[in-house]
């Protein structure tokens, strides 16, 4: 009998599964020969490695994964390593027998890629997020700085438009006055001047406390000494409005950390409105710390410096 043809099929039928077999044996990703109860028959040296152990505690042990053409993702815990395979199997003839190959494919880097990533991205969500709301907040502000802007210009407007009137009426009154009464409109120009200068210089600096250009020098300062000698000039300033200031100031003050400068622009400000506005009455300014305040204390205490104005 002429076996030619057979024996041709046989020796290529075994160069197949030699071909087969080194592919597998080769193969960077684990691969596994599964019978059909899930035991292993054959396991590359890359399977041995993933799965942590010898191929020959695999070979003729039960598989413990049912693996079919969609892949599964298995977390792995061996000697406190951690690794993510993806396996799935097709179906294959194996020595003549139907089985499994099962592919054991390592995906812990890429995983922890993906988990890096998306960590960033509610990171970077969440700084969006904070910047937003910065941003709106910010905006928030510039808003409202953008109004108080435009009401601190109407306020100076006023204020600049009250004396520069009365220099106005001055001069005119001045042109027409008797002689007896011209020294009374100059008192009224200097006046006026002098309050136009005070305003003037207040919004210069106001404008450089703004730009951060005139920080404040802030030392020990003796509040009282620093309002006794400005009493003589508000007496002046009021004497033309039937004004008197007084002063009540308390005693043993301790010496207050601050900008002598900034505070006498304060003061001399309340009082340019207090002149401003009544026709008479009187000026109290006062000093004094707040209630509470015991001789332990009293180097750390705020004093209030007051200007009341009481009309006659």
């Amino acid at each position: 009998v002429d076996i030619t043809q057979l024996k041709q099929t046989e020796a290529a039928l075994r160069e197949s599964e030699q071909r087969l077999s080194d592919v597998i044996t080769n193969n960077v990703d684990g691969l596994l020969v599964l019978d059909q109860t899930h035991c292993v028959v054959f396991a590359n040296p890359a399977a041995a490695n993933l799965l942590h152990k010898p191929a020959s505690e695999l070979l003729n042990t039960e598989f413990g994964f049912v693996l079919t053409g969609h892949p599964i993702e298995v977390d792995l815990f061996q000697n406190q390593t951690h690794t993510i395979l993806e396996m799935r199997a097709v179906d294959i003839v194996w020595n003549g027998l139907p089985a499994q190959l099962a592919t054991l494919h390592d995906v812990t880097a890429r995983k922890l890629a993906e988990e890096a990533l998306h960590v960033l991205n509610l990171t970077l969500e969440q700084r969006v997020a904070d910047r937003t709301a910065e941003l709106q907040a910010a905006n928030v502000r510039l808003t409202e700085l953008d109004h108080l802007k435009d009401e601190f210009l109407a306020r100076i407007s006023h204020e600049l438009r009250t004396p520069l009137s009365g220099l106005l009426l001055s001069l005119e009154l001045l042109e027409s006055a008797q002689p007896g009464k011209r020294e009374r409109y100059m008192q009224r120009l200097k006046l006026g001047a002098d309050q136009l200068r005070t305003l003037i210089e207040e919004v210069l600096m106001f404008s450089q406390l703004n730009l951060q250009t005139q920080p404040a020098v802030l030392e020990p300062i003796d509040l009282n000494r620093l309002i006794e000698g400005r009493l003589t000039t508000w007496q002046q300033l009021g004497a033309g409005h039937d004004l008197q200031f007084r002063l009540d100031l308390t005693h043993n003050l301790p010496p207050a950390r601050t900008d002598s400068e900034l505070v006498m622009h304060a003061l001399n400000r309340l009082i340019a409105n207090a002149v401003s506005y009544p026709p008479a009455g009187s000026v109290v300014v006062s000093t004094a710390l707040p209630p509470q305040a015991t001789s332990a204390v009293r180097a750390n205490s705020i004093i209030r410096i007051r200007v009341n104005l009481r009309m006659a």
